[in-house]
C-alpha cells in the first residue's frame, strides 16, 4: 500500500557519481559499521505510526526519553516564526520527552556556512556539555541539513562519541538548480513549463538578484549552487579523509518528491522549473523529467558513501516541517516522521526492534 509516500528507486546523476568518486579517492583508515536503523524497517514505523505511536517496550520508551532532540531550522526561518518542527515538538512532548530535552536551532539565513559554523557547533554541542552525557538526536531541514553534515564531517568524533542519530531532511545537499537559476547559472526555464509560471520564474529571479542581499539569497543561498556545493564538500572531505566512515552510520536522509502540480503555491513555479533541469526518469508521457521537492531535486537530497537513505515520501519541501499556511498539507505525515524517529531511536543499543511483540 502506498499511504501517500513514495519509495522511490532513483539513479543517474552526474553529481551523485563525481561525489561518490571523490569519496572514493579517500579511502579511509576507520572501518564502517553497519546503519543503527535500516530503510525497510524505518518505513514498516512509519506505516505503523500512522494514526499513532508504535507500542514499545518499557525501558526502550524511557532510553528514547532520556535523548536530546536538536532540531535545525533551514532557510529564511526567520520569515517563518511560527509552525516550523511546532508538530514534531508537540509530538515528542505527547511521548514523554521533557522540555529541556528539546532544542531548537535557528542558522542564520544571511551568513555563510563558514559564518555559521560556529554557532552550529555551540548549539548542537551544547546540550550533551550541559547534560549528564545523554546522547543527542539531531533533525535538521533544507539549507541547515548541509550546515549540519559539515559539523558531523568536521568533528566526528564528538559525533561518534555523544550523537545517536542525525536526520536530514530534505537536504540541499548536492546544490539545487535553483540556486543555479538565482545566480544566472543554471539551465534555462523549458517551454514545457506552463507561460504563467514561466512569467513567475522570471520575476522571482530579477527579484532575487536585484534585492538578494536583504534575505541572505546572495550569501547563504547562493552557496547552494552546484558548482559551491561540490568545492564545498570537496575541502572537507580532503581535510577530513576519515570522518565520513566514522559518521555514516550516524547519517539518515528523508527525501521529498511532490507533483509540480500540488505542491505549495509559494514553490509551484519552481517545482516547474526543476522537472525539466534534468533528466532523472521518464513520466507517463515518456518525457525525461527531474522529480524533486519544489527547491530540491529528489536525488540531490542524499550523499553517496555517506549515510543511508530511509525513504521518499510524497511531500513538498515544506510538508515534512513546516505546519499552514507555509505546507498546505495536514500534520499527518509530520507526525508520522516523528513517531518514527523517536521509535528507531528507541531500538536497544544492540539494534534489537524495541517494539513490543504483535502492537498495532
Amino acid at each position: 500500500m502506498n499511504f501517500d509516500m513514495l519509495f522511490l528507486r532513483l539513479g543517474g546523476g552526474c553529481m551523485i557519481l563525481i561525489i561518490g568518486w571523490l569519496l572514493s579517492l579517500f579511502t579511509p583508515s576507520f572501518a564502517r559499521s553497519a546503519p543503527l536503523i535500516e530503510p525497510k524497517q524505518f518505513q514498516e514505523w512509519l506505516l505503523q505510526s500512522q494514526h499513532s505511536p508504535p507500542i514499545l517496550a518499557p525501558d526502550a520508551r524511557l532510553r528514547a526519553r532520556r535523548y536530546h532532540y536538536t532540531f535545525v531550522k533551514g532557510f529564511l526561518n526567520e520569515t517563518m516564526p511560527t509552525g516550523y518542527f511546532w508538530d514534531h515538538i508537540a509530538e515528542l512532548q505527547s511521548l514523554g520527552v521533557t522540555h529541556d530535552h528539546i532544542h531548537v536551532v535557528s542558522p542564520c539565513s544571511g551568513k555563510s556556512f563558514d559564518e555559521n559554523q560556529l554557532t552550529v557547533k555551540q548549539e548542537l554541542t551544547q546540550p550533551v556539555l550541559d547534560s549528564d552525557d545523554e546522547p543527542e538526536v539531531i533533525v535538521a531541514h533544507s539549507r541547515a541539513a548541509r550546515d549540519v553534515l559539515a559539523f558531523a564531517l568536521l568533528n566526528p568524533t564528538f559525533v561518534r562519541e555523544h550523537v545517536k542519530a542525525i536526520f536530514l531532511i530534505q537536504g540541499a545537499l548536492l546544490g539545487s538548480s535553483v540556486a543555479d537559476y538565482i545566480k544566472g547559472e543554471g539551465p534555462p526555464i523549458d517551454r514545457r513549463v506552463p507561460s504563467a509560471y514561466r512569467i513567475e520564474l522570471e520575476w522571482i529571479g530579477k527579484t532575487a538578484r536585484t534585492f538578494g542581499g536583504m534575505f541572505g539569497i546572495d550569501t547563504g543561498f547562493a552557496e547552494l549552487t552546484h558548482l559551491d556545493s561540490a568545492e564545498f564538500l570537496d575541502s572537507i572531505f580532503a581535510s577530513h579523509p576519515d570522518a565520513a566512515a566514522m559518521i555514516s552510520d550516524k547519517i539518515f536522509y528523508i527525501q521529498g518528491s511532490k507533483n509540480p502540480a500540488h505542491v505549495s503555491p509559494l514553490i509551484r513555479a519552481t517545482a516547474h522549473y526543476l522537472q525539466y533541469s534534468c533528466k532523472i526518469e521518464l513520466n507517463e508521457r515518456g518525457e525525461s523529467i527531474c522529480p524533486n521537492d519544489g527547491l530540491v531535486a529528489t536525488h540531490e537530497q542524499w550523499l553517496p558513501g555517506i549515510g543511508t537513505s530511509l525513504a521518499v515520501f510524497n511531500a513538498d519541501h515544506t510538508d515534512l516541517t513546516n505546519s499552514w499556511p507555509i505546507s498546505s498539507e495536514g500534520n499527518r505525515k509530520r507526525l508520522m516522521l516523528t513517531r518514527a524517529i523517536f521509535t528507531s531511536v528507541a531500538q536497544s543499543e544492540s539494534g534489537c526492534e524495541a517494539i513490543v511483540a504483535g502492537a498495532n
